[in-house]
């Protein structure tokens, strides 16, 4: 159960709801010091919403250098298909770009969780949902 997070959740409905309504992507950043949250409410959120959007996650590598396209295996695994191929095959990033844009925009919508390293032990969750359109950031 999660306590005192019911507006950031509502938050996230409604940006996950506009995702439906308009067909276009939202990025969702969700920043926070270390152990207040970011992944238990994204975890909530998605619990909530798992059949409104295909759920993926990713996470970075918690190595002192991780390894390149560390967050998208997890997704890769998840999504199969090109974005798969790319990652596996040590694909470039741009060639990642056009798999990701393709895999996201062409189904269901799809909230994607990534846990991302921006510092040695800092760490940013960031959600991205997508239907038809990519994702841009959400305003």
């Amino acid at each position: 159960m999660l306590l005192e997070r019911a507006a950031q959740l509502a938050s996230l409905a409604e940006f996950l709801d506009d995702v439906v309504a308009e067909s276009r992507g939202r990025l969702v950043p969700v920043a926070g010091e270390a152990g207040i949250g970011k992944t238990a409410l994204l975890r909530t959120f998605c619990d909530e919403h798992s059949r409104e959007a295909r759920m993926v996650w990713g996470a970075c590598d918690p190595l002192f250098a991780p390894r390149p396209l560390g967050p998208f295996l997890e997704v890769a695994e998840a999504t199969g298909g090109r974005v798969e191929e790319v990652v596996t095959s040590g694909g470039m990033p741009y060639d990642l770009a056009v798999a990701l844009v393709r895999e996201l925009g062409g189904r269901t919508p799809t909230v994607w969780s990534s846990r991302t390293c921006t510092g040695r032990t800092k760490r940013r969750s960031t959600c991205c949902a997508s239907s038809s359109g990519g994702c841009n950031p959400s305003p």
